[in-house]
């Protein structure tokens, strides 16, 4: 089963940029494609993963793709994305799922940084990154109506549930999962 990547759609709110996700994970082109079609990172991350690989190999795409970031103000947003297309290899889901996962830890680990100056409520767009990514499991401790690992009718929300402590604890998880690792580009 081919997943939807396309119908990803960012209802939270959160965009970060490059440099961003980059610091969190390895980032490849699977991953910055998932995060630029799903309304998480802008277009010009796809010119500055270009420049961050560049001298890990060469191809017509990327060189353009890298003098685009060199003159900005004539970079065609259409052009940039159909070149990183190109670059981007065909996957199944497994790698799809892990770009997913990659958008999911750079959201949450920048609305944790940013949490006291967000004008919503920080559970309604944890919920919204939840929804708009097909509901990761590993997202629903975050998550106050989701049932438990106590069972169906042990919601997290309930006696003893800290937002902030399974936040952290997803985070440092997410770190361990997506975390960077030189040489997977």
């Amino acid at each position: 089963m081919a997943l939807p990547i396309k119908e990803v759609r960012n209802s939270s709110g959160i965009v970060f940029d490059y440099a961003h996700m980059s610091a969190l994970c390895d980032v490849g082109w699977q991953d910055v494609m998932f995060a630029v079609e799903g309304g998480y990172m802008g277009w010009r991350a796809i010119l500055d993963h270009a420049m961050a690989i560049l001298e890990e190999g060469s191809s017509e795409e990327l060189f353009e793709l890298a003098s685009m970031r060199s003159f900005p103000d004539t970079a065609d947003k259409l052009d940039a994305i159909d070149l990183a297309e190109r670059l981007t290899p065909v996957s199944g889901d497994a790698a799809i799922f892990a770009a997913r996962d990659k958008t999911a830890y750079a959201a949450l680990a920048w609305l944790y940084a940013n949490r006291g100056r967000v004008d919503r409520d920080p559970v309604d767009i944890i919920e919204a990154v939840y929804a708009d990514l097909w509901y990761p499991d590993d997202l629903a401790c975050l998550v106050p109506w989701m049932p438990g690992k106590a069972g169906p009718n042990a919601f997290p929300s309930g006696a003893g549930w800290n937002l902030e402590a399974e936040w952290e604890r997803y985070l440092k998880n997410a770190a361990v999962r997506c975390g960077r690792r030189r040489g997977n580009m």
